[in-house]
């Protein structure tokens, strides 16, 4: 379950991941999206330490280290499996790879359709 951070900041006792800032179509300003991952009381520790990896391998994509961050996703994959938000990120960062995103970078995704 995805959220804005609008609806994180009004939740208690939910351990949610930071997806990233996305732009949609339409809209001017990027929103910051959350996955809402279970109560923080039902947090097991493989979970936060995916949580943690995600977090560094979203570092790496805002720092445009393509290969460290495709390397973090898929252990979060391993660890994770068929982790949606990094499948998502492998592919933009091999993209990226290939077809840099425009000056200045910001980390936020662009998203074409609604």
């Amino acid at each position: 379950v995805l959220v804005s951070e609008e609806v994180v900041d009004q939740l208690d006792s939910f351990l949610t991941r930071e997806v990233g800032g996305f732009r949609v179509k339409g809209k001017l300003q990027p929103i910051v999206i959350h996955e809402l991952l279970c109560h923080v009381e039902e947090t097991d520790e493989k979970t936060k330490k995916v949580c943690e990896l995600f977090a560094e391998a979203l570092h790496d994509f805002r720092s445009r280290s393509w290969d460290q961050a495709i390397e973090k996703f898929k252990k979060c994959i391993e660890r994770f499996e068929n982790d949606g938000p990094s499948l998502f990120y492998i592919e933009l960062c091999e993209q990226y790879k290939e077809n840099p995103p425009e000056e200045p970078w910001t980390g936020v995704v662009h998203m074409e359709k609604k």
